[in-house]
Order: C-alpha cells, then structure tokens, then sequence
C-alpha cells in the first residue's frame, strides 16, 4: 500500500515536471525558436530526464532497497526508465547484512516490474561474498537477481565460474545454471 503511495507521488510529480518541460518547449517554439545549432531539435527523445536520483523503497517503515544513480530518463510510451552509474542496496538480508550493487548503466521497467543492470555489474555484501556478471535481471519485490551470462562468484575461499544464475537473496539460495567451474584457494582452506 505504502509501494503505492510512493509510486503515485514519484508519478504525479514526473507528469508535473513533463507538463512543465513541454510547456516551455511549446512557448520557445511559438516564438520561433527552430531548430538548434546542430540541426537537431531541442527536445530530448525521452519524456522525462533526471540526474542525480535517489530512490528508496521502504515496507511498515523499513528500507528494503535503494537505487541511486547518476542520471536518468524515462519514455512514457515504452514505461521504461533508462539508468546510468547505478548503485544499489539491497538491505537487512539474513546473514549478510547489506548487498551492494553498481553496474554501468541499466532499465527500470514498470509493468512487470524489473530492473535490469549491465556493464560490468559487481555484488558484494562487504565481508565474503561477491559475484561479477555482464548483466543481471532483478525482481526487487521478491528480491531474486537472475542472469543467463557468465558469472563469476567469490565465496569465502572459492572462485566459482559458470553460466546463468539464479540469487534468492532472503532465502540466501544461489543457484549457478550450467558450466560450473569451482576452484578452492588451499591456502585458505580452515
């Protein structure tokens, strides 16, 4: 319900700043401002563009996740918020504490609801867990980070490699889907 609140308020205040761009961009053009220097119109292809976002998403009170990120820019006819420089946290995950993500740049998408992270996305929880993949899919309300890519994983003493993989965050569960490579640092064996 809370989710809903948020998402209205983050909603109305996006139609307000768009009705408000378009609006200035129809008073420049009524008072003849054309093109600009390069030929190319003065308005973006998004609807909406936005640098700097700060996005947390809270239950009863609590921070379940948060997404920051550089910029951002959203088009109302595909529902799709497109993300660069990304940071995100996943928080209070049992016996882990904090999960961190960052990635280059990435797709928030409304209906279903699913973020997507590329380039060079890096997880870790701060102590001994950490995977590195090209791109991963992540289901926020269920909080599952999934990806069909290679994947590399750090746990404890252990380098896993292989391809797709499937993270229960809450239950803690991963899952690597094909081509499983383990190696185990003897140095680090208790």
């Amino acid at each position: 319900m809370q989710k809903q609140k948020h998402f209205r308020t983050f909603l109305g205040l996006a139609i307000l700043i768009l009705a408000a761009g378009l609006l200035v961009a129809v008073l420049f053009k009524s008072e003849g401002n054309g093109p600009d220097e390069d030929g190319e119109s003065a308005i973006s292809e998004s609807d909406l563009a936005l640098e700097s976002i700060n996005y947390t998403e809270t239950r009863d009170g609590v921070p379940r996740w948060s997404l920051k990120a550089e910029s951002a820019s959203h088009d109302l006819g595909e529902g799709v918020t497109r993300i660069e420089n990304i940071r995100m946290v996943f928080y209070d995950v049992p016996e882990l504490g904090e999960v961190t993500l960052t990635a280059r740049s990435g797709e928030m998408q409304q209906d279903p609801r699913v973020i997507l992270l590329k380039g060079d996305v890096a997880a870790e929880n701060g102590s001994n867990f950490s995977f590195y993949a090209d791109q991963v899919s992540i289901d926020p309300e269920r909080r599952l980070i999934r990806t069909e890519e290679p994947v590399r994983i750090l746990y404890q003493n252990m380098n896993i490699y292989g391809r797709g993989m499937n993270l229960e965050i809450d239950e803690r569960k991963l899952t690597v889907l094909s081509r499983v490579e383990t190696l185990i640092d003897p140095e680090k064996v208790r």
